[in-house]
């Protein structure tokens, strides 16, 4: 079964209870006009919010999608309330014919929401340093938060200090989320790495060949690494340029880093970027080959229809959605630290 990556729904599930976002409680039962007419209408809502959003409206035909809609009528029709409509969409998008597609009830409406996520933090528990016989070990469980873009930035001052005998970077926790990728890498590379590029329904609609290369370095790069900011161009531009540039602090030695099937979007985003570089050796599983980026639509009822507007190709392997960056010593998951600390030790 394929996993459901929530990317930045994911962090705000985890994180509503200790913010200002207030998510309402799957156990709350719709309305008395919702249990009466059913779920329908919402369904109806989300295919036209699809139609007129999604990066792609090639990818809104032919069997797969046609059934997972069909699927998810059904469901309108006989979830006998919120928390089990919920729990069917969950299900029926799990074997969806695209990733990036969550449904949650808040609250808040997509522009708040939106808002809330460049200026939210994530707590601790997402992030940590250690050091093991000399071998740094950065643990980053989440692509979310201003605080772990601060984290990383201060954690690689504190590795370069330390000048460890090499540095291992543990993303197999990691869902993704937004823009935390950016110290990730520019910690480790001494030169500027044309990344990739992501492409909107403005190229889309109009073009059905992938820009070339050198379509892609005439344009300006992405400079905001802002959430808000990103979706603003997305709207705007056909092709957004990701390059990534070296931090004021990088660490020159050897890095590893781990990945798991549990690995996805901007996480994976980060690993493709080093391994193509040549600065890392990754360890572990194939990510989940869920590079999409998505933002929050606005659903009657309180809801937030969570959708992709924009797929990412790298330059170097292509597209990374449906195509898991592959490690380059496979290892399950669990034992990835394990041989990571091995090879660092040699």
């Amino acid at each position: 079964m394929k996993r459901i990556n929530l990317g930045l729904a994911v962090a705000l599930l985890t994180l509503a209870a200790a913010s200002s976002i207030v998510l309402k409680s799957p156990n709350e039962s719709a309305d008395a006009q919702d249990v009466e007419t059913g779920f329908r209408p919402l369904v109806a809502q989300m295919e036209t919010l699809l139609q007129t959003h999604h990066f792609n409206r090639d990818a809104l035909q032919g069997e797969h999608y046609d059934n997972t809609l069909a699927a998810l009528y059904a469901l309108a029709e006989t979830a006998p309330d919120q928390e089990a409509f919920l729990d069917g969409f969950r299900t029926v998008w799990a074997e969806g014919p695209f990733s990036h597609v969550n449904l949650m009830p808040s609250n808040n409406t997509a522009a708040e929401m939106s808002a809330y996520f460049d200026a939210m933090n994530v707590g601790p528990e997402a992030k940590d340093l250690s050091f093991v016989d000399n071998i740094a070990v950065l643990s980053v469980h989440t692509m979310m938060g201003q605080d772990t873009v601060r984290f990383i930035e201060n954690a690689f001052e504190e590795i370069v200090a330390h000048e460890p005998d090499a540095l291992i970077i543990d993303l197999r926790r990691n869902e993704g989320g937004a823009f935390a990728m950016r110290p990730t890498v520019s910690g480790v590379i001494e030169n500027p790495v044309d990344a990739g590029y992501f492409i909107s329904r403005r190229w889309t609609d109009h073009n059905e060949h992938q820009p070339t290369r050198a379509d892609i370095v005439a344009l300006d790069p992405c400079t905001g690494w802002s959430v808000r900011e990103f979706w603003d161009a997305v709207i705007e531009e056909a092709v957004i340029r990701v390059r990534f540039l070296p931090s004021e602090t990088v660490y020159r030695g050897p890095v590893y880093v781990l990945t798991s099937e549990a690995t996805a979007s901007a996480a994976e985003m980060a690993v493709e970027a080093l391994q193509a570089a040549g600065r890392v050796q990754v360890i572990g599983e194939p990510t989940a080959g869920q590079m999409l980026s998505q933002r929050p639509f606005d659903l009657d009822g309180g809801f937030l229809l969570f959708l992709p507007i924009a797929d990412y190709y790298s330059l170097n392997t292509g597209r990374i959605e449906g195509h898991p960056v592959q490690p380059d010593i496979r290892v399950d998951a669990d034992q990835a630290l394990v041989r990571a600390m091995e090879l660092a030790r040699e």
